[in-house]
């Protein structure tokens, strides 16, 4: 009875598998997606800090916009 193609039961798994496994890799997609946008906003955030840390340690005879500030005098 065995004709070679598959039974309609079988194709229906078939394809209600694929469908289980497409929502599953969408998923995941979509977490990986979040968490890097998550880690990008953290990484540019310390990044602007490093910044701003550095440009208050190099840059101490300068106030903010208001032209040369007398250096600090150090012994």
């Amino acid at each position: 009875m065995s004709s070679g193609t598959p039974s309609s039961s079988a194709t229906t798994t078939k394809v209600t598998n694929t469908g289980a496994e497409r929502d599953r890799l969408r998923r995941e997609v979509t977490e990986k997606d979040w968490n890097s946008r998550a880690n990008s906003v953290r990484l540019a955030l310390s990044y602007r800090d490093a910044i701003r840390s550095w440009l208050e340690q190099t840059l101490p005879w300068r106030g903010l916009g208001r032209g040369p500030v007398e250096a600090p005098h150090t012994p």
